[in-house]
């Protein structure tokens, strides 16, 4: 494969929420714009906190105890986000995302965040990869 991050990364629509926005406001607007993330900023100063998954929100709700709607991004978010370079290999983000056990990784190029790569675009990235080799053969063997 060794193709870098950039040729796979499907879009660099950054969504961000603040801290504040309640779980289930998360959930839909991941919801209607058909993604399975946001970054959750600071308020006071826009910096990001973390990301915040449809997954991590069903995994909090389930333990959960209480009235749901009052959980906000801030009671959920993840932390420690992993960060990779636009030019990094598409290798490195495989290890990553199974290392850390989390489907998302943010891209920055030359130091400013730029996109979010999901496991959905490394999956897509080696299905294709697969279907035009399987082609060439295919074309090689009938000669």
């Amino acid at each position: 494969m060794h193709e870098h991050i950039g040729h796979i990364l499907s879009s660099n629509e950054i969504h961000k929420v603040p801290q504040s926005l309640s779980a289930i406001e998360c959930a839909k607007l991941m919801a209607n714009l058909h993604i399975g993330a946001l970054i959750v900023t600071n308020e006071q100063d826009n910096k990001i906190i973390g990301l915040i998954s449809e997954r991590d929100i069903t995994r909090f709700l389930a333990i959960s105890s209480g009235n749901i709607m009052a959980i906000q991004a801030k009671d959920i978010v993840f932390e420690d986000v992993a960060y990779l370079d636009i030019n990094d290999p598409i290798e490195k983000a495989m290890h990553i995302i199974n290392k850390m056990r989390r489907r998302h990784v943010l891209i920055n190029e030359n130091g400013k965040l730029i996109g979010i790569l999901s496991i959905g675009d490394i999956m897509k990235h080696i299905i294709e990869d697969k279907e035009q080799t399987i082609t060439h053969l295919e074309n090689y063997i009938r000669g």
